[in-house]
């Protein structure tokens, strides 16, 4: 496989629509738009789905071993398939940009994302690259409270447009590290 997109989140309906769960969303949202079939693997301890974006072969992960273990269904996906690090790309939320702002980075630290943490360690490598959505801080109490909260008025409103754009530029992400293999 050329590309392993892993979108972060933690499984059980208690978690679905909350901010930490958008990589989750992204995920299907790409294999929505792709027709790719995703399907639990216990093996991978995950819901892995196998196809093409933008004609490329690509994997699509949804660790289902909560936010702070997704390293381990990463490496394991990662090393069957021989995937090279930098042809990871994990979506996650970041509390550190305003809600809707996308960043991209081919590298880098976990910026105490403790998802992406785990995804550093198992890797054993920092390079490989993270999508980041913007979820915003929270106003006041606590940060878990915020980022397991589920979205409300505005934000929810936004939601699937915000979903699909970073659908969108996780395809471009595809094709733009194609390019670069082909000159």
């Amino acid at each position: 496989m050329d590309f392993l997109i892993v979108g972060l989140g933690n499984p059980g309906m208690q978690y679905e629509n909350t901010r930490h769960n958008l990589g989750f969303m992204v995920a299907d949202k790409l294999a929505e738009r792709n027709a790719i079939t995703m399907k639990k693997e216990p093996s991978f301890k995950g819901v892995l789905g196998k196809g093409k974006i933008g004609g490329h072969d690509c994997l699509l992960l949804k660790p289902m071993t909560f936010m702070n273990h997704s390293g381990d269904a990463v490496v394991l996906v990662q090393r069957y398939y021989q995937v090279l690090p930098h042809n990871i790309l994990v979506v996650s939320d970041e509390v550190a940009l305003p809600y809707g702002k996308l960043r991209l980075s081919e590298k880098g630290s976990c910026g105490g994302h403790r998802g992406l943490e785990s995804v550093e360690m198992r890797l054993g490598t920092q390079y490989y690259a993270r999508l980041r959505i913007g979820v915003g801080d929270r106003e006041e109490g606590d940060l878990a409270d915020h980022v397991l909260g589920k979205f409300q008025g505005e934000e929810l409103t936004n939601l699937p447009t915000l979903i699909e754009q970073t659908a969108v530029a996780v395809e471009m992400w595809v094709a733009k590290k194609e390019q670069n293999k082909e000159s």
